[in-house]
């Protein structure tokens, strides 16, 4: 008590935040409860002083796991998280006394920061340390995909380092600047691109360096999702401009097979085809071959599009192209992707291989003449 009544006054004076132990006047508390109801006395005291929750840390209290339980602090960080305290650890106390401390300072970081732990205490020149503290910020969802996990632990960036407010479409569209590569589409129609040559001339480019860095491991996951955002967004830029037909040419049904889970290319097939004025039914990515066939009966289509990224799925293609073709002979079927070839589309029974969106249109115009 006379701790708090020498420190609030000061924090509030000079606008400071307050850390607080859970120490009272009997010592360290044995029992998570008994430390919580510690942590609820300096935040009321603090609160009586003017100074609200949001400035006041709590610091359970680390002790030697050879002396103590450690986990009465670790659901104490738990609990005091639930409630939306902030807290605090000195991490490195968890393993006084005992052989191989940094083995048990990082278990006990990853644990307390999976619990909640806001802030904690440590040696930032111990790379042990400062790696899980990056991986776990990531795994919590503290690091907005894994940004900060990655330019710090993965391979140094290749890119020449370009004034921010001079990127390019393609170069925003690589950096996953999703924003900033809507509003630059939107500059350049206005002041006299053709929306649809935005695919061509920066949106695939873009991706394609995207799907080389992601190859050579010099760009990961988190990057290759931002970059497929900031393309999405292009592309509702380019529906947003583009002239709308007033009758649609033909039908096309576009699928990503079962088990695959990429269809950002069929994405891209299909705004193309879609901006020449043909009608596209999307059915996303991992689609059944029996659901391809159900809704082909259903709707009718011209054209059937398969996409196939993973060469496991490869037999999944084949399978839906053998029941489309069994079942409603009169479809055509375009398969394309990453692990199709020209081979393997003759191979399957399909009509066509669509390498790229423009060579997609051309096999859909020779098909279907309306």
């Amino acid at each position: 008590k006379e701790a708090l009544e020498k420190v609030l006054p000061l924090a509030k004076k000079y606008g400071a935040s307050v850390i607080g132990l859970t120490i009272t006047e009997k010592g360290i508390p044995e029992t998570v409860e008994e430390r919580i109801k510690a942590a609820y006395k300096i935040i009321e005291s603090a609160a009586s002083y003017g100074i609200p929750k949001e400035e006041v840390i709590i610091d359970p209290l680390t002790m030697p796991a050879g002396a103590k339980d450690p986990m009465i602090t670790i659901e104490a960080i738990r609990k005091l998280s639930k409630e939306g305290i902030k807290t605090i650890l000195g991490i490195s106390n968890v393993s006084h006394g005992l052989p191989s401390r940094e083995i048990l300072n990082s278990a006990f970081l990853a644990m307390a920061i999976s619990a909640g732990l806001s802030f904690a205490i440590i040696n930032p020149l111990k790379r042990e340390l400062m790696e899980t503290l990056l991986a776990s910020d990531l795994l919590v969802g503290k690091d907005k995909r894994g940004e900060r996990f990655i330019s710090i632990v993965g391979p140094q960036r290749e890119e020449k380092e370009v004034k921010a407010d001079s990127l390019s479409l393609k170069e925003l569209i690589i950096r996953g600047e999703t924003e900033r590569a809507a509003k630059e589409a939107e500059n350049l129609i206005n002041s006299g691109e053709e929306p649809f040559s935005l695919i061509e001339r920066y949106v695939i480019p873009g991706l394609e360096d995207v799907g080389d860095k992601y190859e050579r491991k010099v760009y990961f996951l988190p990057q290759l999702i931002a970059s497929a955002e900031a393309a999405s967004s292009v592309f509702e830029v380019i529906k947003k401009f583009s002239p709308k037909s007033e009758s649609k040419k033909g039908k096309i049904i576009m699928a990503t097979v079962e088990g695959d889970l990429h269809d950002l290319g069929k994405k891209i097939v299909g705004l193309v085809l879609e901006s020449f004025g043909y009608h596209i039914i999307d059915l996303g990515k991992d689609v059944p071959a029996e659901e391809v066939l159900r809704v082909s009966k259903e709707v009718k289509p011209d054209v059937v599009g398969l996409s196939c990224l993973m060469t496991t799925t490869l037999g999944n293609m084949k399978k839906t192209v053998k029941l489309l073709k069994e079942s409603l002979p009169k479809v055509k079927v375009m398969v394309g992707g990453a692990a199709v070839n020209e081979e393997f589309a003759k191979a399957c029974g399909a009509d066509g291989y669509g390498k790229d969106p423009f060579q997609a249109v051309e096999l859909v115009r020779k098909w279907v003449k309306r």
